[in-house]
């Protein structure tokens, strides 16, 4: 690659009287050529060509009185001037036909001696010299001392000669490079946050202070601008005056240039790939930001870390302007509103606490990798894993789920919205699609799980329909009024009412440092659970991996696995369930969630028995390998599963934003393993069931209110707000937000709640359901697990 290096020159009296004479006559040449072009074209005459061009206002022009002092300059330096031109010229029409990217390119202009930069340039054909005692040799101007702050990497193809606004002269050399400044491969990468206050947020957390160079020079600046203001007009000493202020302008231009250079380096050489965000700079220099904006530099900055990134064999990248980087949710990806720049941190409805920045850069980060490579850019081919038979088995037609006419699968990440509807709606109800399942162990429920026949064929034995399998979510909540204990005695009966229902498992969510939340520590809770329950399978939905050591994962759910055999899943996430000074608290680092992909590969190796990590084994270890589940709410989620061929559960009881994309993506990615040989997909709702349908819609309300007290006062149990405060909340654009994540929720009879469970099922292509009980009370939980099981389970069941 080409590269310019730049040295300060010390060019004596003659010899900057030599410069000034070949930068007049290189001004003089352009000029002389923009003006015969422009003639031609308002005279309707064809467009000059550059040999007639040079001809003409070169070598004619010696000839002549009026321009014989070209002689007296380097033809090759007047060469060049046009040659300039030609390339000014150039960029103008690319720009005009579209052929020229980026910025819209205006016509050449004239050049003035009045312009701050003056430059010529000299080529390889102008015999330019580095002599052996350092100076620069240059035709028509002599030996130029140079100062050489480093050496050149190769023999300089050209030199350019430049002399600034505070009357300065610089060399410009470029060089050729030989490729040999390839820096070794780094596994870490970085998303990059320019701001204001910060100049960059790293995405791992790292704060760089702006040095503000400007502000810190606005004293000086100021007097000298003042001083300079009254100067007369014209006067020597108004000259002298406009060279000081110069020299400031350039001695803060230096100090950010030489600050940035450092910067850049730095990081380039410590990551493999580095992303910015593609700000739109001019646009933002126009508002009342306009003099801290330039005095950032953002795009000389972004332009070091491409040109350095390319030369050390790094990856750069931007990304799209218009990419919500700072209200995105890096946690959930939920887009939340438009966030004011006076608020610096902000919380998800998730119950994710966020640095706007840190999580911009977070984002930006992400966004690359998904540019680049996939999702988050980790490796995610699938470790072979064996299974034993009874966990791994997949049957033809195990189970069967009815697609009702008019009703079809979406595709490309159409979002349906599920509504409560009958089968008489909807035409035949014998209209049948197979979706084969992983069998789920020997347990009680083997009959409800592997419905249907051998062939996969509608068996006329099955009532109205075949049952939807049903898995349970409980946050083991801890209602005002009552402790955490009561909690636990709560789970206890909802997992019994699950089982006596007919649910698959009960799933049970890590989170932290909520005080309405009490399955912090997920896999004693189900510990638990399993000694107060007899046959329903438990798990955990989900571990936060990145919140563990993969090993401490596998030893605690082996030994789940070894004391209730065949009723032990384990379902996998990788945000961190809580604000992000729990995630210190907790240990975790900002850039853990990096590695999710290679950190479900070890555990698989722990639970399996293959270790990854040599010399270290998980111990106990159960004779069945424990199941493993991908849970997401986005993308990423959805292509690790599919490519480690494991089942996937969306979280579209809480985010369902992405569903039928991630559905989609999931389905089409499916690569079968050892584990699962076909793609299993479980979606997440909420439910309200209950004997009347206005007792259903009360208890909704209730519970809604509820959650948003929890949410809006940051996990503790508000009791501070009125029913009222919060109806008013939920009515503004944050609430409105809140409410968006319940968009799947079935509410009503028990009728009403499986008519739009199942059809919530065919429009996103489900083949199993995680139902979230969210009512307040107790009892009004348990009957509504009940009542759905009914509705959903026992409705299915053969006749006799």
């Amino acid at each position: 690659m080409h590269l310019r290096y730049r040295f300060r020159i010390y060019p004596d009296a003659a010899q900057r009287l030599a410069l000034a004479r070949a930068f007049g006559c290189a001004r003089v040449v352009f000029n002389d050529g923009l003006r015969m072009r422009r003639q031609a074209w308002e005279q309707g005459l064809p467009f000059v060509t550059n040999s007639e061009l040079s001809k003409q206002v070169i070598t004619v022009a010696k000839k002549t009185p009026e321009r014989a002092w070209l002689s007296e300059v380097s033809t090759a330096v007047l060469q060049q001037a046009l040659g300039d031109l030609n390339e000014a010229y150039r960029n103008f029409f690319g720009s005009v036909s579209g052929k020229h990217k980026g910025q819209k390119m205006a016509p050449p202009r004239f050049r003035s001696r009045k312009d701050s930069r003056q430059a010529i340039r000299f080529t390889k054909n102008t015999r330019f010299k580095i002599l052996d005692n350092g100076r620069l040799r240059l035709l028509k101007v002599g030996d130029v001392a140079v100062r050489w702050s480093r050496s050149l990497p190769s023999e300089p193809t050209s030199v350019t000669i430049i002399r600034d606004a505070a009357g300065r002269y610089f060399a410009s050399f470029v060089v050729q490079t030989a490729g040999n400044d390839i820096l070794p491969p780094l596994a870490t990468e970085v998303g990059i946050d320019l701001g204001l206050t910060h100049f960059a947020v790293l995405s791992d957390g790292t704060k760089i202070t702006a040095p503000k160079f400007l502000r810190r020079a606005a004293r000086k600046l100021r007097r000298l601008q003042q001083s300079l203001a009254r100067k007369q007009p014209g006067s020597a000493n108004r000259k002298k005056a406009v060279v000081k202020v110069a020299r400031a302008h350039a001695r803060v231009a230096d100090s950010r240039r030489d600050w940035q250079h450092k910067l850049s380096t730095t990081i380039i050489r410590d990551n493999q790939a580095v992303y910015v965000e593609d700000l739109c700079v001019a646009g933002i220099g126009r508002t009342r930001l306009a003099k801290s904006v330039h005095d950032a530099g953002w795009a000389n900055f972004t332009t070091m870390l491409e040109y350095k990134a390319a030369r050390h064999g790094r990856t750069f990248a931007k990304i799209d302007r218009f990419f919500p980087s700072t209200r995105q949710c890096s946690a959930c990806g939920l887009v939340g509103e438009k966030i004011p720049l006076s608020t610096r941190t902000w919380n998800c409805v998730c119950g994710t606490s966020h640095d706007r920045d840190i999580n911009a850069a977070l984002n930006i980060l992400a966004a690359g990798r998904a540019d680049r490579l996939n999702g988050r850019g980790a490796s995610v081919s699938p470790v072979s894993v064996p299974a034993a038979r009874g966990e791994a088995e997949i049957r033809s037609g195990a189970v069967q789920i009815v697609r009702r006419a008019g009703n079809p699968r979406p595709s490309g990440g159409e979002n349906v919205k599920p509504s409560i509807t009958t089968f008489e709606q909807h035409g035949d109800t014998s209209q049948l699609e197979s979706h084969p399942v992983r069998k789920a162990g020997d347990d009680a429920h083997a009959g409800q799980q592997a419905v249907g026949n051998r062939s996969g064929q509608a068996d006329d034995r099955w009532m109205d329909a075949t049952p939807l399998p049903l898995s349970l979510l409980d946050l083991a909540p801890i209602a005002p009024g009552h402790d955490v204990r009561e909690s636990f005695q709560a789970s206890v009966e909802l997992a019994r009412a699950a089982e006596r229902s007919g649910y698959r498992r009960v799933w049970f969510a890590e989170h932290h440092n909520m005080a309405s939340i009490a399955s912090s520590a997920t896999s004693v809770l189900i510990g638990y659970i399993a000694a107060h329950t007899d046959t329903i399978r438990l798990g955990a939905g989900g571990i936060m991996l990145p919140n563990h050591s993969p090993l401490v994962i596998a030893e605690q759910f082996g030994t789940l696995a070894t004391l209730f055999p065949g009723r032990i899943d384990l379902g996998l996430g990788r945000a961190p369930g809580s604000d992000q000074n729990t995630m210190l608290a907790l240990r975790r680092n900002p850039m853990s969630a990096d590695t999710f992909p290679q950190d479900v590969q070890e555990l698989l190796g722990y639970l399996s028995g293959k270790t990854l990590v040599p010399g270290v084994q998980a111990v106990p270890r159960a004779p069945e390998i424990v199941p493993l589940y991908i849970l997401g709410s986005s993308l990423f989620g959805a292509q690790l599963a599919a490519q480690l061929g494991l089942p996937y559960a969306f979280a579209s009881h809480f985010a369902p934003t992405h569903l039928h994309q991630a559905v989609e993506v999931y389905r089409e990615t499916f690569q079968p393993s050892a584990q699962l040989e076909h793609p299993y997909v479980i979606a997440g709702a909420n439910v309200f069931a209950a004997d009347d349908h206005d007792v259903a819609e009360q208890q909704m309300k209730v519970a809604y209110r509820a959650r948003t007290r929890a949410m809006i006062s940051r996990g503790s149990v508000g009791q501070n707000f009125t029913d009222a405060e919060i109806d008013a909340f939920l009515a503004s654009p944050n609430g409105r937000q809140l409410a968006a994540m319940t968009k799947y929720t079935a509410t009503g009879t028990p009728g009403e709640v499986r008519a739009y469970l199942e059809d919530f099922a065919a429009s996103c292509g489900a083949d199993e359901l995680i139902v979230a009980h969210y009512a307040n009370d107790v009892a009004d939980r348990v009957r509504s697990v009940e009542l759905t099981g009914q509705a959903m389970i026992k409705a299915g069941t053969p006749a006799s």
